[in-house]
C-alpha cells in the first residue's frame, strides 16, 4: 500500500488552480477602457478621476471629486447626480442628490412637498487659482514651522493641486478637513443659498484651474 500526509482531493485542487489563467478573472476596467482617455478627461477637462458612471460627478473626495462639486449618492446611476432637475425614477432615488426622497401617505413626494414651488439654484464658479481657493500652507516653506506632522496630508493636497474648492468664497461648504492647512470659518455663495434653500444641498460646481 501507499502511505499520504494528505488527501487527494487537494493535490487535485492545487493542479487545477496551477492551470488557470488568473489574468482572465480580474478585470478592474471595461475591456475598451482607454488610459491615455481617462487621463485627459481628468488633466484637460477637469472632470474627476473617478467617476464609475461618466456623469462628472464622484464620491471620491479629491482628484476633482466631491471638494469640487456635490458629491454624487449614486456613482452608479448616470441620472442621479447633485443638481439634476428631473428625473424618470420613482420617488424612493434621491435623483438629485439633495437628501430628500420617498412619499407622503397620500402619495406625493417629499421632493415636492418640500422643495416645489421654490426658486432652485445651483452654484457654479469657472475660473483661475482665485476661483479654485489655491494656498500654499506657509508650513511648507517656512523652516521654523516644519514639525513632524507638517507633511502627514501632503498626498490629499496634490491630489487637490494645493487648491481648497470646499473653502473657496464660492462654493466652499466645510472647514479643512486636513488640520492645519489653511483654517476657518467658511462663509461662501454656496452656503448662503443653501441657508435659504435647503433643497440646493449639494448643487454646487467649481472649475476653477491653476493657470487659467
Amino acid at each position: 500500500g501507499t502511505c499520504s500526509l494528505f488527501p487527494p482531493p487537494l493535490v487535485e485542487v492545487r493542479e487545477k488552480s496551477s492551470k488557470m489563467d488568473w489574468k482572465s478573472q480580474i478585470k478592474p476596467f471595461p475591456e475598451d477602457w482607454d488610459p491615455v482617455s481617462w487621463i485627459n478627461n481628468f488633466a484637460d477637462y477637469h472632470n474627476p478621476l473617478f467617476d464609475l458612471d461618466h456623469d462628472k460627478f464622484s464620491d471620491v473626495y479629491t482628484f476633482r471629486g466631491s471638494s469640487w462639486r456635490g458629491r454624487d449618492c449614486d456613482d452608479l446611476r448616470d441620472k442621479v447626480y447633485p443638481g439634476r432637475y428631473n428625473s424618470t425614477y420613482s420617488d424612493n432615488v434621491d435623483h438629485n442628490c439633495n437628501g430628500i426622497y420617498g412619499h407622503a401617505e397620500n402619495g406625493t413626494s417629499f421632493e415636492e412637498l418640500l422643495c416645489s414651488g421654490t426658486p432652485y439654484y445651483g452654484t457654479a464658479i469657472l475660473g483661475d487659482s482665485a476661483a479654485a481657493h489655491f494656498h500654499i500652507p506657509p508650513q511648507y516653506v517656512t523652516a521654523s514651522q516644519i514639525t513632524p506632522t507638517t507633511f502627514d496630508n501632503i498626498l490629499n493636497i496634490l491630489e487637490n493641486e494645493f487648491d481648497w474648492p470646499e473653502m473657496s468664497a464660492t462654493t466652499g461648504f466645510t472647514n479643512n478637513l486636513w488640520e492645519g492647512h489653511p483654517r476657518g470659518p467658511v462663509s461662501s455663495t454656496y452656503l448662503k443659498v443653501l441657508e435659504r434653500n435647503r433643497c440646493t444641498f449639494r448643487d454646487f460646481q467649481n472649475i476653477g484651474v491653476n493657470g487659467a
